[in-house]
């Protein structure tokens, strides 16, 4: 997804990912595989992740605030900002949230 957002429009990239997650629903609901809450782990450090993150969105708001800007544009720019997987990212989370009995890490 990384090569497809990186060379194409942001509608066709929109339009791809909500192929993909219709094709996940799809899928998902015909293999009977179900995700707990349970499964979903909490990073120990997420305020810290937010809060990193909230500092960076702030940024924005001020050309908005001078009209600099357009709100669309600072949208744009906060998600742009988000994190971003990377391996190491991955690593870090493994280490961070051990699997329990019913996950599995690949």
């Amino acid at each position: 997804m990384e090569e497809v957002a990186a060379n194409f429009p942001k509608r066709e990239v929109a339009a791809s990912l909500d192929r993909i997650k219709a094709l996940g629903f799809r899928y998902a609901s015909q293999s009977g595989l179900t995700i707990s809450i349970n499964d979903v782990r909490t990073p120990p450090d997420k305020q810290s992740i937010l809060d990193r993150y909230e500092k960076e969105a702030e940024k924005g708001r001020s050309p908005v605030k001078r009209g600099i800007i357009t709100d669309d544009e600072r949208r744009q720019k906060e998600i742009e900002i988000g994190p971003r997987p990377t391996p190491r990212s991955g690593r870090r989370w493994r280490s961070r949230c051990p699997p329990s009995p019913s996950t599995h890490w690949t």
